[in-house]
């Protein structure tokens, strides 16, 4: 058994590491219409093919409603919270010891839940932590920092002040700036664009929306990268395509990229620091440039690493770290 390990939860997913260097990664999803409870990257799969069994949401506010489509193993929202969490502590080695690590905009009442499921795992809670203040300690950077990050509903701006200690400063929510809203919408376009050229609606076949949702992480790095995609979905026995410029993407992202590039602007501080999620949104920085982009699994290895954690009993979420 692993002796301690730090996972960093948010709406998107978790991500892990312990002290002897086991990782471990999975998004937040789960599908109940199976034998078993799938999760993760598999239960992407299913996402937009069987939406009424399919979940994504269960990390933005785990609680006791009832699912639409229950399972054996996960009655409601909590239990799904539960399954995941325990799938990716299993991957890491059921270590003894963990910290967490949290997005800032969560609520007390998501830092009780989170509590219980912890202790639900029977393993000891050592600290709970402010990821953007984490994100801080270990960016090589002092002063007033500015944490950019993108969840499933918003984007989340946080002002860190490094120095003597690291403490957070303040929050700014973006609401329906998140990753849900930019995927839906880039989907549509996608759609149309196959309506246009193909006279072929793919947002009317499951199985065919399915494939849209699972070609976006490639179509994205691609616009990132070259600055165009190509689309290519399957209809029957024939393959269809559709090129998607970077220009395409960037006109439908305006509105939302300049309202966050206004609360940017009306924020003092010294260096932008942004997570994965949000550096891997093409064309983004033409909005806010000098960035540093920061991977969850080095800040996770370095947090392990270094000596800025918390030894406690997890009763206190910490937002200013040594």
């Amino acid at each position: 058994m692993t002796e301690r390990a730090i996972i960093a939860i948010s709406d998107i997913g978790l991500v892990g590491r312990t002290d002897a260097g086991l990782q471990a990664s999975s998004p937040a999803y789960a599908y109940t219409g199976g034998e078993r409870l799938i999760l993760g990257e598999a239960a992407r799969l299913h996402a937009w093919q069987s939406p009424h069994q399919s979940y994504s949401d269960f990390w933005s506010s785990p609680g006791l409603e009832p699912l639409i489509q229950p399972h054996a193993m996960a009655r409601n929202s909590m239990d799904l919270a539960y399954a995941h969490l325990h799938a990716v502590w299993s991957e890491l080695g059921q270590p003894a010891e963990l910290w967490l690590a949290v997005a800032s905009h969560q609520s007390i009442e998501f830092l009780g839940a989170l509590r219980g499921l912890v202790a639900a795992l029977g393993v000891r809670c050592l600290g709970l932590i402010d990821y953007s203040t984490l994100c801080a300690v270990y960016s090589s950077v002092s002063g007033e920092i500015l944490h950019l990050d993108i969840h499933r509903r918003e984007m989340v701006l946080t002002r860190v002040q490094r120095g003597e200690y690291t403490e957070r400063q303040s929050i700014v929510h973006l609401p329906g700036l998140g990753l849900q809203q930019l995927h839906k919408d880039l989907i549509k376009l996608l759609a149309q664009l196959f309506v246009t050229e193909h006279r072929y609606d793919p947002l009317y076949d499951g199985r065919s929306e399915q494939q849209l949702y699972n070609s976006l992480p490639v179509t994205l790095a691609s616009l990132l990268d070259k600055g165009s995609a190509e689309v290519v979905l399957s209809r029957g026995a024939e393959a269809i395509t559709v090129q998607l410029s970077l220009q395409q993407w960037q006109n439908l992202q305006t509105p939302g990229m300049q309202r966050m590039k206004k609360a940017v602007e009306q924020l003092e501080f010294g260096q932008a620091i942004v997570t994965e999620r949000w550096a891997a949104l093409p064309g983004i920085g033409q909005y806010l440039s000098d960035v540093i982009a920061l991977e969850t699994e080095t800040v996770l290895q370095a947090a392990l690493a270094g000596n800025s954690l918390p030894v406690g009993d997890g009763s206190v979420f910490s937002a200013r770290l040594d």
